[in-house]
């Protein structure tokens, strides 16, 4: 075992022991450089049995989290081998593991463990439709910790694999008895997405009931024979989970969430109360459907011919790669027919950001949107977006860029959309860097006021503020000379990047994470005077994040060519900004400006 105090590899100090198995021993420590801690996981080689099984379990568990990034996951940032132990590091997860949360508790509320099913069919989703699918194998309370924010993070992979389809059986069957579906045993043991299935409905079932499944004799009866108030939807949802036979349970996590998320509607008594009130409404609800028939088949039948309208204007405008006048006339008719969907306004700008024509009338000055007649004063790849959303009505009179993006916002979540994509557009591929940053902050505020509380648009909203934030920051220290007023603008600056830094951490999205990491680095770079100077930050706090970010670069993999070149390119930045970093002095730093 590593002794408290120890410093592995030049950097990480143990500061104490959280958790100990047969194998294993995980240390709690902290990164000194960056000022964050880890978990540090240390596998001995000797000493164990079945330690060729136990090395590649190992080795697996390390190689997929390196290439995963999901919110409910831990990241792996670094494997280091010694002559008797491999040290994983990864993300420190703080809290509890489900499996003490019953045993000091006892059965949980069931809203509560229906949350925790869909974050957990969230994951496992997400694993499932990795390429290679990974199957989990082994779900269980012991797996789950529960961080102080109520949210869980899956761990130990040790059991996971990735599947090729192609296989006809496993190599190696594990998993706990009494949560492992049937098929996860037996010499030619076959496991895919629906074993984790099996395994979500066995989780569940001891989280309400608090009835451990792996205590013999490995029987789980109905929910409701154990605890009668429970929700009889929610027991039909365990027993099709944990059917013996995989095609009889859910065939995926997207099936397994629809019904968690309508699990009140499965219920029994909730149908028997639907039913009555029926009842006593059926003769009104029967008039009213022969009245409304004729009107809801016209409606229908519009909006049928209206979408399939909308998406011909789309295929065609992608079929034209290489006629841009015309691909832009396909996005304003698709406009035209519905202004509430989004994709016309995303091609549009994808067009323009990709657009390197050497047309005069192309590449001239932006038009500000929705500042119809004010023009930029710089130019960039966004170039003429306002005549991409002009000229829209049926008869060719131009009716402007506002009315077109008011009814985009009669839907907030597409709007909201629509300026996240613009916001991004300007803060990215703009020319000077203060125009760009000043074009984005409109945008970046339509998308936190009208972004709701969906997946994509709270994700949107949670990185657009940020943006904002630091659009503002920068905004504020150009236009004042006050000493007072610019360290404090450099102090907001700090803490809108320490923002980004975290939100970083959990991003899913390749092409957001990418951004992120540069506009972090450029920040760092760019500022790094200031910082220093300003607001005494230490080489080594800065240097720390620009080693995170270069750590998790090396392990980061994505399928897009477009992405690799970023990535390319960000390492080449990020060598700079540490380059600037180690030239600067520890003294003799210090702020130019006046009180004034």
């Amino acid at each position: 075992m590593l002794e408290i105090g120890t410093l592995v590899d030049g950097k990480y100090r143990i500061l104490d022991v959280v958790g100990q198995g047969g194998m294993s021993v995980v240390y709690l420590a902290r990164n000194e450089r960056a000022n964050k801690s880890w978990a540090i996981k240390e596998v001995r080689k000797t000493g164990t049995e079945n330690l060729e099984v136990k090395q590649n379990s190992l080795i697996a568990e390390t190689e997929m989290l390196k290439k995963l990034s999901h919110p409910y996951l831990p990241a792996i940032v670094d494997v280091i081998e010694t002559e008797d132990t491999y040290l994983v590091v990864m993300d420190y997860i703080e809290g509890t593991d489900l499996s003490k949360v019953l045993k000091e508790n006892g059965a949980q509320d069931q809203e509560k463990v229906i949350e925790w099913a869909k974050e957990l069919c969230d994951v496992l989703g997400y694993l499932h439709t990795r390429n290679p699918p990974i199957i989990y194998r082994d779900l269980k309370p012991a797996n789950i910790m529960l961080k102080p924010d109520g949210k869980i993070t899956l761990i130990d992979f040790g059991t996971a694999r990735e599947i090729k389809v192609k296989d006809a059986a496993d190599t190696v069957s594990l998993g706990t008895r009494g949560y492992a579906a049937p098929e996860q045993f037996g010499a030619n043991a076959k496991t895919d997405a629906r074993t984790d299935i099996y395994c979500l409905g066995a989780t569940i079932y001891h989280l309400v009931t608090n009835h451990n499944p792996s205590t013999e004799p490995y029987v789980m009866e109905p929910i409701r024979q154990r605890i009668p108030n429970l929700s009889g939807g929610l027991e039909k949802i365990i027993l099709k989970c944990t059917q013996p036979r995989p095609q009889d349970r859910y065939q995926s996590c997207a099936e397994l969430m629809y019904a968690l998320e309508h699990y009140e509607k499965e219920d029994e008594s909730h149908r028997k109360k639907q039913i009555r009130k029926l009842g006593v409404f059926i003769a009104s609800i029967v008039m009213t459907f022969i009245c409304l028939a004729v009107t809801v088949f016209g409606y229908n039948a519009a909006e049928n011919v209206k979408t399939s309208n909308y998406d011909l204007q789309i295929g065609e405008a992608e079929n034209l790669a290489n006629d841009r006048q015309n691909r832009i006339k396909a996005y304003q008719s698709a406009m035209v027919i519905d202004p509430t969907r989004t994709e016309a306004y995303t091609g549009m700008i994808d067009l323009f950001l990709s657009d390197e024509s050497d047309d005069p009338n192309i590449s001239g000055k932006l038009e500000s949107i929705p500042k119809a007649n004010e023009s930029a004063s710089e130019a960039g790849y966004i170039t003429q977006l306002k005549v991409g959303l002009d000229n829209m009505d049926s008869n060719n009179n131009s009716q402007g860029t506002v009315m077109v993006l008011d009814q985009l916002k009669t839907v907030p979540e597409n709007y909201a959309e629509v300026c996240y994509k613009i916001g991004m557009a300007y803060w990215y591929e703009y020319t000077t860097e203060d125009a760009r940053k000043t074009e984005a902050i409109s945008w970046f505020d339509e998308v936190v006021t009208y972004g709701n509380d969906t997946e994509k648009s709270r994700y949107n909203k949670e990185l657009a503020e940020i943006y904002r934030d630091i659009g503002t920051c920068k905004k504020t220290i150009k236009d004042t000379s006050r000493l007072v007023e610019k360290t404090n603008g450099y102090e907001d600056l700090w803490n809108e990047i320490s923002k980004l830094v975290e939100t970083s951490r959990t991003m899913t999205d390749d092409e957001a994470k990418i951004l992120a990491w540069e506009e972090i680095v450029y920040e760092i770079q760019y500022e790094l005077r200031e910082f220093r100077a300003r607001l005494s930050k230490s080489k080594e706090e800065l240097e720390g994040i620009i080693t995170d970010i270069s750590d998790s670069l090396d392990s980061f993999v994505s399928l897009y060519p477009e992405i690799d070149e970023r990535k390319t390119d960000l390492m080449k930045e990020i060598n700079i900004a540490l380059d600037k970093i180690e030239a600067d002095k520890e003294s003799g730093t210090s702020a130019p400006d006046t009180e004034s």
